[in-house]
């Protein structure tokens, strides 16, 4: 249930909780077959047209200044003549970072046995699409094909990455390898084909990723990686989903990282290939969102430990563009295990094998067994083998082993935590989320202003609120568990 505590006025500038959705602010999306049904939802509900996807059968329009966008959806679906109306919800990056750049210390790649697949190919011919925050060109050691990408969050032709996100996960994929420079990646030699989705914040929405995905498959993607994600279905990015599988595109995502027993979406597709994160120890990583439809884990790492004793912590390494030069970060992350899957993907495309669902059956039937025998709704079918993967493509066969979990070199317990904390503006409404290692209820103190809150308990938190326009908000995020513990992380400024 979401409360209010003591902040209703909004004349002296309060802060006021409106819901936990996360979505933009005067954008919606309605299935339409024609553009006489746009103009008749332009005449019938005061709406402008922003643009129209006939690949999906939808059109994106904006919602007038005075009118509320919930109450608008409300309205058009009460006249049945459309199939769906939906807000346009935002996605996020799925991937935490370390500021210890260091080189020649991927791990990852020897879990997936890699070198053992570059005997069969290293991607040549297939092309894949990362759909993240764009992609840097001309690194240090760089990417060997890179093709000319698009904008779709920001509408323009210039997909370059100013975050590092879109440029670590691209690296992930097809960083130049055996050149000895840098680092190695999954499939050095296959096409990247770069398309922005999300802003420079790591913040995009459902519309550029439906967009996206368009765009992609209509350039001639063979895979789509997605290392993004948000809790909402949507019609819109499920006809786009769709629109992939029907020529014949492979579609890679992550699972979340929010501690959550239920798979983000667009993972939760089931279109989608939903690959969750492994530890060095191969077990799943904690935060590694887990739930009834997960294909495969892949390495994602933790930060916090250092269970192959090399120094460093257990992060994926690879190169990326961030604050304003080239360098060699560990992250960690869902994020940083969907290019992996997607890398031994174009592996396997490249033998040949160009059927979505036998590509995925492959990556089932090889993948490392870490858990229970068969699938479980916690780790699904196991870490990927991209050895046994490209060796099975390729007409071969390659024994599988079911590997126990390595003993864990560290003792490791929950410590109740506030992490990934992070804010949007859109206009006079300001969203604020974060998730916590055990299930806590959510709570914002303000300095000047009282308090809002959720009283769920839940890993993954989000309070949307509306304040006043020219006015600066500091503020505390405070979360409580079952037993009672308090944690708090702050103080945070947002300005309208």
């Amino acid at each position: 249930m979401i409360f209010l505590l003591f902040a209703c006025a909004s004349l002296d500038g309060s802060p006021v909780l409106t819901d936990t959705e996360a979505y933009t602010n005067r954008e919606i999306v309605v299935s339409v077959t024609n553009e006489m049904h746009i103009k008749q939802l332009e005449n019938d509900f005061n709406l402008s047209e922003l643009e129209y996807l006939p690949q999906i059968g939808v059109a994106i329009l904006e919602v007038d200044t005075q009118q509320d966008l919930k109450e608008v959806i409300k309205t058009i679906q009460g006249t049945d003549q459309y199939e769906f109306a939906e807000p346009n919800f935002m996605t996020f990056s799925t991937a935490f970072r370390s500021n210890d750049p260091y080189s020649g210390y991927q791990w990852h790649l020897d879990k997936l046995n890699i070198k053992d697949a570059w005997a069969y190919n290293q991607g040549e011919g297939i092309t894949v699409a990362i759909l993240d925050t764009g992609v840097k060109p001309n690194g240090v050691d760089g990417i060997e094909n890179l093709l000319p990408g698009y904008d779709t969050y920001n509408r323009t032709e210039n997909a370059d990455d100013y975050n590092g996100h879109g440029t670590h996960v691209a690296s992930t994929v097809a960083q130049r390898s055996n050149n000895g420079i840098g680092e190695a990646s999954v499939a050095p030699m296959a096409n990247i084909l770069p398309v922005k989705v999300m802003s420079n914040d790591g913040y995009g929405d459902n519309i550029a990723l439906a967009q996206g995905i368009v765009f992609a498959v209509d350039n001639g993607a063979d895979v789509i990686n997605m290392s993004l994600g948000n809790p909402y279905t949507s019609e819109t990015v499920k006809r786009a989903v769709e629109y992939a599988a029907q020529n014949d595109v492979v579609l890679v995502a992550a699972t979340g990282n929010s501690y959550a027993s239920r798979i983000y979406y667009p993972a939760a597709y089931t279109e989608v290939i939903a690959v969750g994160a492994s530890r060095y120890n191969n077990t799943k990583s904690a935060y590694s969102n887990y739930g009834t439809g997960i294909d495969v884990l892949a390495p994602g790492g933790d930060l916090s430990r250092d269970d192959n004793r090399d120094g460093y912590a257990d992060g994926i390494l690879q190169e990326t563009y961030e604050y304003g030069e080239w360098t060699s970060p560990f992250y960690e992350g869902t994020s940083m295990a969907s290019p992996q899957v997607a890398g031994i993907a174009a592996l396997i495309m490249a033998e040949g094998v160009r059927d979505p669902e036998t590509v995925r059956s492959i990556l089932q039937t090889t993948a490392r067994n870490t858990g229970p025998q068969g699938y479980d709704s916690y780790s699904g079918y196991g870490v990927v083998n991209a050895a046994a993967a490209v060796a099975m493509a390729a007409g071969n066969s390659l024994e599988v082993p079911l590997d126990a979990p390595e003993p864990d070199v560290q003792e490791q317990t929950t410590e109740l935590r506030i992490l990934n904390e992070s804010g949007y503006v859109d206009g006079n409404i300001f969203t604020i989320r974060w998730t916590t290692t055990v299930p806590t209820n959510s709570y914002i103190d303000f300095d000047s202003y009282d308090s809002v809150g959720n009283d769920e308990l839940t890993t993954d938190h989000t309070l949307r609120l509306a304040g006043t326009s020219n006015t600066t908000y500091s503020f505390t995020i405070r979360s409580e568990d079952a037993k009672g513990q308090v944690v708090e992380k702050g103080p945070f400024t947002i300005n309208l």
